[in-house]
């Protein structure tokens, strides 16, 4: 068995890491094109560019060590994952949740709604903090990796959707 399970999201460009990011990439690109004929501070300013595009990618996930029962939420830049250990007795439950996101999208005097549904699964620890560990479009995924993790981690599980399920059923 696996002593350290890495559970890694897509791309997000999402908070302020990767705003920083984008930032340090826009300035990089600009001194680039600004001090183009010093070739030493064109690599050190391409370097920094690169540097800033990795920020601003920001590829999130979570590190599980299982031998020292500890989680890591880290964010990926270049080859090191940044982030803090914290013991699994940190962690108060796992939960899944129903994410129901719209957005209206307009151009030229027509409207067009999109509706995204997730099921995203998080720790959720004693301190009242949410740490996000994946997303699914498919409940029965979502499902099954709760009750993996739940029980490969020993912690407490919760099924907010089923929950949401039962209590729209009481109310019909």
């Amino acid at each position: 068995m696996k002593k350290r399970v890495n559970i890694s999201r897509k791309v997000t460009f999402e908070g302020t890491v990767s705003s920083v990011g984008f930032v340090i990439l826009f300035v990089g690109i600009y001194f680039m094109y600004v001090l183009s004929e010093y070739t030493l501070l064109l690599i050190l300013f391409s370097y920094i560019a690169f540097l800033g595009l990795m920020i601003f990618l920001s590829i999130k996930g979570t590190l599980i060590d299982l031998e020292n029962k500890r989680v890591k939420p880290y964010i990926h830049c270049l080859f090191f994952k940044l982030g803090i250990w914290k013991s699994i007795n940190e962690v108060d439950r796992i939960v899944l949740e129903y994410v129901n996101q719209a957005q209206t999208l307009g151009s030229r005097g027509t409207q067009t709604t999109l509706r995204t549904e997730l099921f995203a699964v998080s720790f959720r620890y004693s301190s009242g903090k949410k740490t996000t560990i994946k997303e699914f479009l498919n409940y029965e995924k979502a499902k099954e990796f709760l009750d993996t993790y739940s029980e490969l981690l020993q912690i407490e599980k919760r099924d907010r959707y089923e929950h949401m399920l039962n209590e729209i059923a009481k109310m019909r």
